[in-house]
């Protein structure tokens, strides 16, 4: 027990090789966890033998209607999913380079991959303020919280979204760059395809960052300062 709480409260060494053992430990530790819980998703699937949760059939059939018709115009179908198309878009993307078909790809596939890169992108984010253990730690506190791992087994717009918003704040993280203005509207106008309530949140949650800036810098004359 204490050995994991000199862990939990680790400073970096001066010795290079004591640092990457520590670091190399925890990555193990990630890499494991993040297969054993991204493959955790299928079990609803693999035990109803079905495509899980009742939101992710219109998804797939919409998959399929432009499988089987690719000249129509996606945006011009008289449907609510078909105005946030980026997460049928992609399924059929990686069908098709994968050589899967649809039906396995929303039933067995599309949940684990979705889960799998969310935890990447949100280990990189923690990474850049927190250590390894605490990284570590909280991708799998959010990814084993119950309610949480229930809703992202199922391929769906909001999990698909949650990935985009990930890579939109990765993207400001690592600076705002000219180079990462490009890669930040991309990011941006695929998360607005995604679905509409997380680029709500998103907006109201910059917005409010961005207010507390300027209250900042009024009150104290300068910009806060920020990692």
């Amino acid at each position: 027990g204490l050995r994991w709480l000199s862990l939990l409260d680790w400073r970096p060494s001066t010795q290079l090789g004591s640092r990457w053992v520590y670091v190399e430990r925890w990555t193990k530790i990630l890499v494991l966890a993040l297969v054993a819980v991204s493959a955790a998703r299928m079990t609803p699937s693999t035990v109803s033998n079905t495509v899980y949760s009742t939101d992710a059939w219109p998804l797939l059939r919409l998959a399929e209607l432009l499988q089987s018709e690719p000249e129509i115009r996606v945006l011009g179908i008289n449907s609510h999913h078909a105005r946030y198309p980026s997460a049928v878009l992609s399924s059929l993307v990686y069908t098709t380079v994968a050589g899967v078909d649809l039906y396995s790809f929303y039933a067995f596939m599309g949940a684990p991959l979705a889960s799998l890169v969310l935890a990447i992108l949100f280990y990189a984010l923690l990474r850049r303020y927190f250590n390894a253990a605490s990284s570590t730690l909280g991708v799998l506190g959010l990814l084993v919280y119950p309610s949480f791992a229930l809703f992202t087994s199922a391929y769906l717009k909001e999990v698909y979204a949650y990935t985009v918003t990930l890579t939109l704040l990765l993207l400001v993280a690592t600076g705002l760059r000219t180079s990462s203005w490009l890669l930040i509207g991309l990011a941006s106008y695929s998360l607005v395809l995604s679905h509409p309530l997380t680029s709500l949140i998103v907006i109201a949650s910059t917005s409010t960052f961005l207010y507390i800036l300027f209250i900042d810098y009024v009150k104290r004359g300068r910009p806060l300062e920020t990692r």
